[in-house]
Parts: structure tokens; sequence; C-alpha cells
């Protein structure tokens, strides 16, 4: 965290949570061998203006600035940025934050990576859900930045995404001790796989492919078919798969008209009611709004990510 060595600090930050690095680094030790070093440089809360790369220079009164502070006093090459960020910018309310959102982070990004001499592997964390808040204020905002985080890396090279959607929360909207055990699990892998390539028996987080329209052969119905890659062990659900939509608008869940849903290996099956001539235009999504209910993982129990704006052309 960055410097408030004050009183009014100290009490505003006494209290102590749990989070995903000790098990990152746990990971990352068994994969390669070596001890970890972490460098904690977070703050709860933060927006993405307050680790702007143009406060560089005023040290431990911006983000960015104590970022570059605890790197140098570790006096150790980085080998890696793991990322988790975003919240403050889903409860915004702006259902137009993607484009920001996006351009913002890559920035971020960029300039860690210059100012650390090398282009370091990035993982960062897929946002989970929130509650208590009203959904229909920050319904859209928040799935537009699952959205931007998904497709980061169109825009960002060597970076991958590790979806959160399906895990416990021990609040609102913070993840539980166990679910933190699993992000910092599934990130060491995702690490260690941009930091050395390939290894037997790992696979990136699990990505979304492609999807094919049918007609259903008795009722005209569409029949929708979701493939992933990079599938552990074929795709499952307790009891039915749950959190796909197909309705109206890319970023809210309107008039949803999924009645049925299948996992088949690495798809999900959607039926539809409605023909396939009625739902072009219309938008495929998957973990849309502020908490949708979220089920589909593959066998190692790694979710399939949240997506929208999948438009069914």
């Amino acid at each position: 965290i960055h410097r408030r060595d004050t009183e009014e600090a100290r009490r505003e930050w006494q209290y102590k949570g749990v989070g995903p690095g000790i098990a990152f680094a746990g990971k990352m030790h068994e994969l390669t061998g070596v001890p970890q070093g972490i460098v904690c440089c977070a703050k709860g809360g933060s927006r993405l203006e307050e680790w702007s790369p143009d406060r560089r220079d005023e040290a431990g009164d911006s983000l960015y600035g104590s970022l570059l502070l605890s790197l140098k006093d570790t006096g150790n090459r980085v080998a890696g940025l793991f990322w988790s960020q975003g919240c403050s910018e889903g409860m915004s309310g702006n259902k137009d934050i993607a484009g920001y959102f996006t351009n913002a982070t890559a920035d971020v990004f960029s300039a860690i990576r210059k100012d650390v001499g090398a282009q370091i592997p990035i993982v960062q964390m897929q946002l989970c859900r929130i509650y208590g808040l009203d959904p229909d204020a920050v319904g859209e905002s928040f799935t537009a930045v699952r959205e931007a985080q998904r497709t980061l890396g169109e825009h960002v090279e060597r970076i991958l995404t590790v979806p959160t959607v399906h895990l416990q929360l021990d609040d609102i909207v913070h993840l539980s001790a166990d679910s933190q055990d699993v992000l910092g699990t599934q990130a060491a892998e995702a690490m260690y796989l941009l930091a050395f390539g390939e290894r037997a028996g790992l696979l990136p987080p699990i990505k979304y492919a492609s999807y094919h329209m049918t007609a259903d052969k008795n009722t005209g119905n569409a029949i929708i078919t979701v493939k992933y890659k990079n599938v552990y062990g074929g795709l499952k659900a307790d009891v039915r798969p749950m959190g796909f939509t197909v309705s109206d608008e890319a970023l809210k869940v309107k008039n949803n008209r999924i009645f049925h849903a299948e996992v088949m290996d690495d798809s999900v099956v959607l039926r539809v009611a409605a023909t396939c001539e009625q739902i072009k235009g219309l938008f495929l999504g998957y973990g849309c709004g502020a908490a949708p209910d979220c089920n589909v993982t593959d066998a190692a129990g790694r979710s399939i990510p949240a997506m929208a704006g999948i438009w069914l052309g």
C-alpha cells in the first residue's frame, strides 16, 4: 500500500483479510522448484485512475509511484505481475466503461513493463459478483468490466485471465479464504505457462471458442452449441448449467429465452424458446449482471469465463 503513515490511516486500514498471494507463491514453488518472493503493492477499492503511470514521480503519494518504490526496495528482478482490479469501475454504474477500462489497464501494464525493463507475463483475475447494491444500477457496468477483462488479450500481449464468477464469497463482494486459494493456484498455473511455456498436464484458463446455431427438427426452435477450449476432462455443472443468457441487450439480462441447458464434453448446448431467425441480432452471454448464478466448470474446477456481447449473427 502507498505511504500514509498517519494515525487516521492506521485506523482506516486496521482490518486484515486474506488474498491469493500465498497460494499463488506456493503453487509456483511447486511448479518451478524455486522459492517465490511476492511484493504486495495492492490497495483495496482503488480505481484505475489512481494507478496512472503519469503519477510515477509522486513516489509514495501515488499508487504507481509506491509500486516502483516497493520494487526498488526489494532489489530483485520482477518475474511477473498478478493483477486484481476493476471492482470500483464495476460499481461506477457506467455501462460504457469498457473502452476506458481496456485502454487505462493496457497503459498501466505497458508502463510497468517499461519500468521493470522486461515484457513480463501478466495474469489477471476476472471480476466475481457483488451483492447489496441495486442490480439495475451496477449490473451493466460489472458486465462491461468482466467483458473488457475477458478480451484484454486482444490488446495486451502475454496475458491470461482467470475467471472467478463461480467462486464463493465471504461477504457481499470478497472471495472466501478457500476461494482465494483456488484463485491463487489457478493463477500460478497460468503464470507458469506464460513464463515458461508448455508443461505436461497444464492448460491455460478456459477460453470461449465459438458458437453454432441450428434449428430443432421438431419445433423449429434454436439450439445453440457454445464451444470452449483448454478444458480439463470435460465440462460439468451441478444439476443443470446456470448463467447463460440470450438477450436483447449485450450487457443487460432482458427477456432471457433459454429454457434448457446441458453440458457435452467441451461444449454447452442451449435450447431457446425462439427460432433461429427470431434471435438473430440478439446477444449470447454468460455471467451477466451484478450477481449472476454461474456453475459451469471443467473437471479441475476451473470456470468458463464470464462473457457478454457475443452477437448472434
